[in-house]
Parts: structure tokens; sequence; C-alpha cells
């Protein structure tokens, strides 16, 4: 993994200021609030950062910006950052989205500083022949919005690394800059680990992380106090090593976590009690705590049923069921498969389920889906000439129709926001976007299909 060293990086501001991660803007731009997110990131980046940037690229016309992809498709603070320093530079910016989908499906934000070390980020290519072309002999910025610890641009980085892509320059609003360890990091990080009897060997990691990420590891080291956070620590070095999932080092033996008196217990202890239980197993109280599949084989197709690949998760309330689409590790047993889902249904409940909803009258259901591939175009005109664009996504097959019909439109949305980014187009031009799709059955690449504009689809 070659992340790109210090000097060839820019931040808006190198500490994290919490006032403004913590400010209605931040969340509503998180939220696809476009507005909110120009007003952050003219809060954060200046004129003298875009020189600053000038001076890094030299060459415009070969240099192109991409957005780190986000897990939630809504955060667009990257997107409004790189649309500005390709306004203000003349550079091509390409949204992260277009060409990659986040695997891991978990909000890295609801986790801690030391916790968001051990989780794997997993980014899906989206027709990676064109994506090469469009990069090819390219200098490649990436953008992200924020640097916590440098985990998320990491692992985005190794992903275009793995497509023959090169990265020669990381540009973010907030955070450290120094992403690549450096010698004095891995001293201290292999002192603290033997001071503290972790068993772990830290050259098997000094590849695999961002300074900051070594900086939380010494800090887990240095607390790890029992026996017991000790070998949790030195399991999650262990998978760190072999990029596998981690155990929350933070969580303690009482499951309930008290929220405050406004909104009671949200703790993820009652979530098993929700949960029928798989089938009878010879292991005793196990049983329990095994989670139900409601299958409808009927709408599965044999392949995805025997991969088990992608999994919809219900909360099920008294007025409405929220879902959510996730993916366990691939080549893993039906225990990891559980215990994976099981973590992702608390992460799930515990976000979704509303104040006014107690534990007892939700449930939390299963089931294994197929996912159809949907292929969408925008056409449009911009200053009197016909322009289009075009997405790819995916739509689980076990979401209700009116689910489906959301997931499209909100593909739609995504689009004509990169429609607007892109071509700068006015609010009549944007009115007049008309948006076509279709189900793809062709090669995944995306490259010969040259008839999209003339088929038949629905309009939105």
């Amino acid at each position: 993994m070659n992340l790109p060293d210090s000097d060839k990086n820019i931040v808006g501001r190198s500490v994290i200021d919490r006032s403004i991660i913590e400010s209605a803007d931040w969340k509503a731009a998180k939220s696809s609030d476009l507005a909110a997110a120009g007003r952050i990131v003219d809060a954060l980046w200046n004129d003298k950062k875009t020189s600053e940037f000038r001076k890094i690229i030299a060459d415009p016309e070969n240099t192109v910006l991409i957005t780190v992809p986000s897990s939630t498709r809504k955060n667009v603070i990257p997107v409004v950052l790189a649309a500005r320093l390709a306004e203000e530079t003349g550079v091509e910016f390409v949204i992260g989205e277009e060409y990659f989908t986040p695997l891991h499906n978990k909000e890295i934000k609801q986790l801690s500083r030391i916790n968001r070390v051990f989780i794997v980020r997993e980014y899906k290519t989206i027709g990676g022949g064109i994506l090469k072309e469009r990069l090819r002999e390219k200098k490649v910025v990436v953008v992200e919005d924020i640097l916590t610890t440098g985990g998320s641009v990491k692992y985005f980085v190794n992903s275009l690394e793995n497509n023959g892509v090169n990265t020669e320059s990381v540009v973010s609003l907030m955070g450290d800059k120094r992403l690549v360890i450096d010698q004095k990091s891995v001293d201290q990080l292999s002192s603290a680990l033997k001071k503290g009897n972790i068993d772990f060997d830290a050259s098997r990691i000094t590849d695999k992380i961002t300074r900051t990420e070594a900086g939380c590891i010494i800090m887990a080291a240095n607390g790890a106090k029992s026996e017991n956070a000790k070998q949790k620590l030195a399991r999650n070095l262990q998978g760190l090593s072999n990029q596998k999932a981690f155990e929350d080092l933070g969580r303690d033996r009482d499951t309930g976590r008290n929220i405050g008196a406004e909104r009671g217990d949200r703790g993820n202890g009652g979530i098993a009690e929700r949960i029928s239980p798989w089938g009878s197993r010879s292991d005793g109280p196990v049983e329990k705590q095994r989670t139900a599949f409601c299958r409808e084989d009927q709408e599965l197709s044999k392949d995805a049923l025997k991969r088990k690949d992608h999994y919809l998760i219900k909360l099920i309330m008294p007025h409405e069921t929220r879902y959510k689409v996730v993916h366990p590790p691939s080549k893993t047993d039906k225990k990891t498969i559980d215990k994976y889902l099981r973590k992702e249904a608390a992460l799930f409940d515990d976000k979704e389920r509303p104040r006014g909803v107690s534990a007892t009258d939700a449930q939390i259901k299963f089931k294994a889906t197929d996912l159809t591939k949907y292929r969408m175009i925008a056409v449009y005109a911009k200053d009197g000439v016909r322009r289009k664009r075009e997405t790819v996504f995916e739509v689980a097959t076990a979401l209700p129709e009116h689910e489906q019909k959301a997931n499209i439109e909100k593909e739609a949305f995504d689009l004509k926001r990169d429609c607007i980014l892109r071509d700068h187009l006015s609010k009549e031009e944007a009115r007049g976007i008309l948006f076509k799709y279709k189900k793809d059955n062709l090669d995944p690449s995306l490259e010969q299909d040259k008839k999209l504009d003339r088929s038949i689809g629905m309009e939105l």
C-alpha cells in the first residue's frame, strides 16, 4: 500500500474542530444537503489552501480528483470540496460512488477512534475497465472530508492501487496529513506492545496502518490492564494483520447503555429476545442466541442461496418496517455469518429505532437476498447542448416493491446531484433532467453497451 507522503497532502485544518463536526450543517451535509456542505467547505477551506494545491498538482490537465465513496451514499462534503477545487484550478473530478461501492456497510462515525483502526473497509469496483481508462496516465488526488485516523483513505487508496491507479496526493478539510507511519511511531508501537505484554509482533502491521492508527493502538496497549483486555487487543491486531473482523475494545460486560432518562436504555441486550432461534442445536444454551432467517426460496436464485452473500435486515415496528442490506465477509461459515449479522442488527436497531418505540415492541428478522443490477441514465441540456450521464446500482430483490422503487428514486437523486455539480446546471436546466432506467444483464465492465440512450426505460 503506497500512501502519499505528508508533503504531497493538504488539509484545511490540521486539528479536528469538534464544534464543526457536531454542528447542524455537518449532520445535514452528511445527509445529502449540498447547501450545508458548501458552508462547511467555506468555513474550512480558503484561497491559500487552493494555492498550495495548485503547486502540488503542477499539471491540471493531467490531474483527476476522486472522492472517497460514502458507506451511506449521502455524504456530499467531499463532493462539494472536489467540485470547488475543480472549478478553481481546472482539474477534472470524479465521484467515487460512480466506480466503487462500499461493502463494509458500517458507519465508521459510530465507533470510537480506537475501534475504527480495526474496521476493514472494502470497496467493490464497478466497471473497472472504464475506471482504468479514465484515470490512465493521470495524477490522481483522493478527496475526503475528515482524516480521523486515515483508515478510509488508506483502504480506498489500496482499492485504487488494486485497479492499477496510483494516488499522488490526499486532500481533506481536517485532520493529520501525515498518513505514512514513520520509524519513531513504529518504535513506540513496538515498545508499547512489549511493555503491555501484548502477544503480538508490531512488524506484522506496520505496512497496514497509518501514523494516527499507530497512535491509537499505542493508546489501546497502554490502557489494556486486565488479561482479558490484552487478549482482545491481541486478537484484534491479529485480525488487522489478516484483514478480518474486530471485537469492540470499549464494550463493558454489561450490554446496557444508559443514554439518559429522556431516551431510556437503548442497549443491545434485548436483541436476542427479539430474534427467533435458528433451529434445534445440540450445544444447548447457544440455541437461544442463534438468528432466524425468514426465507422465501422461490424469490431467490439457487446461486444466491448457496452463497448467502447478501442479507436483508428487517426492523419490524408497530407502524413501520425499516430495511438494510448487508454483505457478510466472503468464504465464512454459518457461525461467523451469524455473529456478523447480530452485530449489524444491533447497530441498525440502535440507529433506526425511534425513541417512542421500545425494544419489546420491535422485532428483527433476516433474509437472504439476491441483487438485481440496474443501469440509469440522466439526459439533459446544458447551454443548449444535449448531454447524458449514467450510473449502475444494485437493488435487493427481497425488498418490498415500494422499497425497491424508493431505492431507485434515491439513485436518481444522486445522479441528479452529480449532473448539477459537474455541469453547474441552473435551476431550469436541473428541472429538465429526464431519467430512464432498466435492468442490466450485460458485461459488468459496462464498456460494450452503446445503445443505452435508445433503450426503452421508465421515467421517474
